[in-house]
């Protein structure tokens, strides 16, 4: 009795010590960019412009853009494309409070497809992200220093 007691010891322990009980913080950090993007596919796809908006931070720059002129870039691709696909998600994390996101990024129509390993030199907007007021923000090139 005294060995089976002992070798169910021994089992639970076993158990208790290969359980996972809490992540990383760079899997937390991977998670929140990929949840973003996700939400960022999503709002374009049903064309909610304005929600998409709101993971962009106020202090965004990229490629000589601001974040009033970024608003407008994604309200046109809106028109120019039906379709957006971001896959094989990839999140580096840089500092505590930076992180660059790789991607496939899809755009479609009814006539064309377009794809850009990201960041890109065409675009490159939805892969660099700040950790501003308790939230990842999409921050652009130019303010990632």
């Amino acid at each position: 009795m005294k060995k089976f007691k002992y070798i169910l010891i021994m089992l639970i322990a076993i158990y208790l010590f290969s359980c996972k009980a809490t992540t990383t913080v760079n899997e937390q950090i991977d998670y929140s960019i990929k949840e973003i993007l996700s939400q960022i596919e999503i709002d374009f796809n049903f064309g909610d412009i304005d929600s998409l908006i709101t993971f962009i931070s106020p202090h965004f720059e990229h490629k000589g853009k601001d974040y009033n002129q970024e608003v407008l870039f994604w309200r046109d691709l809106y028109y120019q494309y039906t379709f957006l696909s971001i896959d094989n998600i990839e999140v580096q994390r840089l500092t505590y409070e930076k992180a660059k996101a790789k991607f496939i990024l899809t755009f479609k129509n009814s006539t064309e497809t377009v794809q850009y390993n990201e960041p890109s030199e065409q675009f490159g907007d939805l892969s660099y992200f700040i950790f501003e007021n308790g939230k990842w923000k999409l921050i652009g090139k130019d303010n990632f220093k």
